[in-house]
């Protein structure tokens, strides 16, 4: 018994989910959401770069009012690094295959989201005369990369 199996276009979409945005269009909006990913890039080394050489701006390197070591802060500098890297790789890929993509701008969106309410709890939240522009520019650095994501959320979202 041979029968003649055609699968249809929604079918193929319930099996293929994972290809959640259609080709055409994410191929038109994918060099705007490389800038944006080269510009969340650089907006997370500069950061790197100012706890590298003012630790003391960060509420989150001092323990009981105490400032960590050299030695911890490169350690917690290469692990945080580490995680980003991982992610960031994870993100690009997403990006380049188009697999998941939605989904993985879900998960930074909540992610920055947590890292602001940290940062609001750290720098807020423990003295305001301690607040210094440094300071509110990492803060407002994290806020600029939640609102790139959103943007490259919103821009998939739209098809």
């Amino acid at each position: 018994m041979k029968a003649n199996v055609t699968v249809s276009k929604e079918e193929m979409d319930a099996l293929f989910h994972h290809e959640e945005v259609s080709k055409t269009y994410f191929e038109t909006i994918r060099p705007t959401m490389l800038k944006r990913f080269v510009l969340i890039c650089l907006l997370l080394i500069a950061r790197v770069f100012v706890v590298s050489y003012y630790p003391e701006y960060l509420p989150a390197l001092t323990i009981n009012g105490l400032a960590l070591d050299v030695e911890a802060i490169n350690s917690m500098i290469q692990a945080r690094g580490a995680i980003a890297l991982t992610v960031g790789a994870l993100y690009i890929y997403s990006l380049h295959k188009n697999m998941y993509f939605r989904s993985m701008n879900v998960f930074f969106l909540v992610v920055f989201c947590c890292l602001i309410w940290n940062d609001v709890a750290n720098h807020l939240s423990a003295s305001w005369d301690t607040l210094n522009y440094v300071a509110v520019g990492l803060m407002v650095s994290r806020v600029i990369i939640l609102v790139l994501i959103l943007q490259n959320y919103l821009d998939v979202r739209r098809e």
